[in-house]
């Protein structure tokens, strides 16, 4: 996936398939389905900055590989109709709100996004998950059902989510919650609907989040806004 570089959060990202090598040790590429050779239709900066002190920053399009060896992975997402269990326009309470859907009048919310969530929640638990992808994950409209999450664990050196790869999100993409010294670093995110990375409280301390990139494929001004996220 390479990333869009228009100004103002226009354009929409490019996805390919890397078919080989070629002599000059050029990457071949194929369209996202493999059938043909893929052309790069759009323009993508790439330009020096001159940040003083002798020193140049390299503008350029992140660009991200998707693939890995295990995959966790479920069925396609699942639109349901949320259940009418709150008096008035109030938010549910958590207990309800991370059960199930829901309604809540106040956003007018109908339905909720349903597909998969991985968690360690409470003191004690460990979540150490690496070199993976995961993928229709999140569920939007339920409560701390994210692709990944971190909940109330407090501190746990073990806790470790590096190198994965994330895509087709909703709601998060990896969440961390009354946790304190986890280790999230070198995961790439595309297409996650809301947040990225998400520190619930601001009070989780001593997380090392490191050289993760995360992308957005849709064009802002596009149908999806983005990936801004309703409800």
């Amino acid at each position: 996936m390479i990333a869009p570089t228009e100004s103002g959060s226009n354009g929409d990202a490019s996805a390919f398939v890397v078919g080989g090598f070629d002599t000059d040790n050029s990457i071949r590429l194929l369209n996202k389905f493999g059938t043909s050779t893929g052309i790069v239709d759009q323009l993508f900066r790439a330009e020096p900055k001159y940040t003083g002190n002798g020193m140049n920053a390299l503008m350029q399009a992140e660009v991200i590989n998707l693939s890995r060896n295990i995959i966790i992975t479920g069925d396609d997402f699942n639109h349901v109709d949320c259940q009418r269990d709150v008096i008035g326009n109030g938010q549910p309470p958590d207990a309800i709100h991370a059960d199930h859907c829901s309604c809540w009048g106040a956003i007018q919310r109908t339905k909720c996004t349903m597909g998969l969530h991985t968690v360690a929640a409470g003191e004690g638990a460990v979540l150490n998950i690496q070199y993976t992808r995961f993928e229709k994950c999140g569920q939007r409209g339920i409560l701390g059902k994210y692709c990944t999450h971190f909940h109330l664990i407090k501190n746990c050196t073990d806790c470790k989510i590096i190198g994965n790869a994330f895509e087709y999100g909703h709601h998060r993409g990896t969440t961390i919650h009354g946790t304190h010294l986890t280790t999230v670093e070198e995961n790439v995110y595309n297409d996650i609907r809301g947040a990225t990375i998400y520190i619930e409280d601001g009070n989780e301390m001593y997380n090392h989040i490191n050289y993760n990139v995360g992308i957005c494929p849709w064009a802002f001004e596009g149908v999806k806004r983005g990936c801004t996220i309703p409800g």
